[in-house]
């Protein structure tokens, strides 16, 4: 299975620019926010804290211009104090209540009483909502006589009823707001930053689910670019190499039985041709003639055992991991020229000429010998097999820096188009034209096998020659040894 190819992204660096990310952000909304804010208070939406602050200095003045007559200061006062958010109480200096605006009496009564000190006093109530209750003396003629008590509220308010509620907390919303969208920012990209890890996580999670459940038929795909998306390829890669190695112990244990079956099926006959034989020469009443042909006939059946057996131990040799993972440097024209000459030898009975040619790279390579001899001596097997008395079989070898490229012809009965197709199937032995009854359809299995394991291919074809046509290619590039 192909993934995604993405570019490596450390958690660490998403970090790192998440956090950049939320100081920018949050700059940038506590800027607009409080800018806002600001903007009510130039529109006159929301007031000043020292609004009402600003009545004092005129409240003096008339006081020294009008403190000699009581009732007049009342009337001049009142035409200046706002609707609200400002009171007063003139009083005498016994602290009789003579004229008042607006005065919350429970406030008066908590702070001032009869006894206070003459001199002029101020003092604050509260620190969310600062309430200034301010004793101004009224000098007469340099004696202190009586007094004004002017109360203000000292926080911001509001000239709309809507945002009277929250005026008051202007002052500290300019404090709050960047710590408050700070945190927003944070609470935000924290869940976007777990989503983030938490899917691949899940996707790993489940992965790991199907696998304790025995199933391999999933896919882990993530878009992740940091750690977690790396595990996941890692994981993905596991699985792919798992089901690989899986199906290939299936698809080993499905060719033992298939062995077996067939090879059980062969044996069967044999045995019960050599048990009835024997059973008629326990019974004596076999002439010498039957007997001579029962004894014949018993020893064509040994020697067919004698192969079966034989077979098991061919296809128990090839199985065995140690053929393909020993590995040497071989000169492959010294090694070819050498087996050549025991072949050479086989080819005499029938005068088969063998022509051999090399090509290529003259350099030792690296190559598992015991597996390229189980190929070729089961090329040459079928080849001297089926080539005539006096044909001719050639033997090619192209070695470069990438493969080595093996083609075999012979000039014998060639394949038919159903060989072509089965002739790599185990057991199968083709047409009664290439099948003398001394093999049993493993050679070409074998050598397909073993040219699989080694990551290689092979083609089956109608040779120039007239006969078979065999061409492999197999890669000798060791990565390990890089």
């Amino acid at each position: 299975m192909a993934l995604k190819k993405i570019s490596y992204k450390s958690i660490k660096n998403r970090f790192i620019s998440y956090m950049i990310q939320i100081l920018i952000v949050s700059f940038m909304v506590s800027v607009i926010l409080i800018n806002g804010v600001l903007q009510l208070v130039m529109v006159g939406w929301i007031l000043p804290a020292d609004y009402y602050e600003e009545v004092v200095p005129t409240v003096r003045n008339y006081i020294t211009e009008y403190g000699a007559d009581l009732a007049k200061l009342h009337g001049e006062l009142a035409q200046i104090m706002p609707e609200e958010g400002v009171s007063y109480k003139i009083i005498n200096q016994t602290g009789k209540a003579l004229y008042e605006y607006g005065v919350d009496e429970k406030v008066i009564k908590k702070w001032w009483d009869k006894s206070i000190d003459k001199t002029e006093q101020k003092i604050i109530i509260g620190w969310i909502k600062p309430y200034v209750l301010q004793y101004l003396p009224i000098n007469k003629e340099g004696a202190c006589c009586d007094a004004v008590i002017l109360g203000y509220r000292l926080y911001n308010t509001s000239t709309l009823p809507i945002l009277k509620v929250i005026a008051p907390y202007f002052n500290l919303s300019i404090i709050v707001i960047p710590f408050g969208v700070l945190a927003i920012t944070l609470i935000l990209y924290a869940r976007r930053f777990l989503k983030v890890i938490k899917q691949p996580l899940n996707i790993l999670q489940n992965g790991i689910k199907n696998i304790e459940e025995n199933n391999l038929e999933f896919k882990i795909e993530t878009d992740n670019q940091d750690e977690i998306g790396q595990l996941c390829l890692s994981f993905e890669k596991m699985r792919v190499n798992l089901k690989e190695s899986l199906e290939g112990n299936w698809k080993k244990e499905e060719e033992r039985r298939s062995i077996i079956n067939g090879l059980t099926h062969d044996l069967r006959t044999p045995l019960t041709v050599i048990k009835g034989h024997t059973e008629l020469m326990l019974e004596d009443i076999l002439t010498e003639e039957q007997m001579k042909d029962s004894t014949v006939s018993i020893q064509k059946n040994v020697e067919r055992l004698t192969r079966l057996v034989q077979a098991l131990n061919e296809i128990n040799k090839w199985q065995q991991t140690e053929l393909l993972d020993k590995k040497q440097m071989v000169n492959m024209e010294e090694w070819l020229e050498e087996r050549l000459k025991d072949y050479k030898i086989l080819a005499q009975p029938k005068h088969i000429n063998i022509e051999f040619r090399i090509e290529g790279k003259k350099d030792p390579v690296y190559l598992g010998s015991e597996a390229w001899n189980q190929i070729l001596d089961n090329l040459m097997s079928n080849s001297l097999r089926f080539t005539p008395q006096g044909g001719k079989i050639l033997i090619q070898v192209v070695v470069d820096d990438e493969n080595i490229k093996l083609k075999v012809e012979d000039s014998g009965c060639g394949f038919t188009n159903e060989d072509l197709k089965q002739a790599v199937v185990m057991f199968y032995q083709g047409d009664k034209s290439r099948n003398s009854g001394k093999h049993y359809g493993i050679g070409l299995y074998v050598v397909d096998y073993l040219v699989k394991k080694m990551n290689g291919s092979m083609n089956l074809y109608r040779a120039s020659l007239g006969g078979a046509g065999i061409y492999i290619v197999i890669n000798i590039r060791d990565k390990s040894r890089n």
